[in-house]
């Protein structure tokens, strides 16, 4: 799979899925630009918080895999068909939904309760403007629209 810089757009959607799991399509990118010649930007796969593991690393532990391991993954393959591949093979892949829910469930006033607001601001400059009820997938793609005001949405 090419590199992807994320200088120059966004991953994909939260919602996009992959084997019928959310975050996973966004995950793959963010890893294909941590290959040779990618650029990660100001994502992370991590978490961009110490005290609350970013969904990437909360859906890489439910599928029983970790990053380095999907990262040389999508490093050699030459198409997501053969991660999906891999992943059928190597992976633990759970009910979806249980993990989509536990994915899908975070929300802002989870990061409130663990993170003071002036240091979410650090990350997300808007976040008091949103519901406390709002899903951090919707945090997510508030901040790709942010970085990225010019990019053409759904032509990936």
């Amino acid at each position: 799979m090419e590199p992807l810089d994320l200088t120059t757009r966004p991953p994909r959607s939260p919602y996009e899925k992959m084997l019928g799991f959310f975050m996973l399509p966004r995950t793959i990118d963010k890893l294909r630009a941590m290959l040779p010649g990618g650029n990660l930007g100001s994502y992370n796969v991590g978490g961009s918080m110490k005290v609350l593991p970013g969904l990437s690393s909360v859906l890489l532990e439910g599928l029983g895999i970790t990053q380095e391991q999907l990262r040389v993954v999508v490093g050699s393959a030459a198409c997501e068909g053969e991660v999906s591949q891999w992943l059928k093979q190597n992976a633990e892949l759970p009910d979806p939904e249980a993990l989509n829910r536990k994915l899908m469930g975070r929300q802002v006033e989870d990061l409130l309760a663990l993170v003071p607001l002036e240091k979410l601001k650090n990350v997300y400059p808007f976040i008091d403007g949103l519901a406390e009820s709002t899903p951090c997938f919707d945090v997510l793609l508030e901040d790709d629209r942010r970085q990225f005001p010019n990019y053409k949405w759904g032509t990936e």
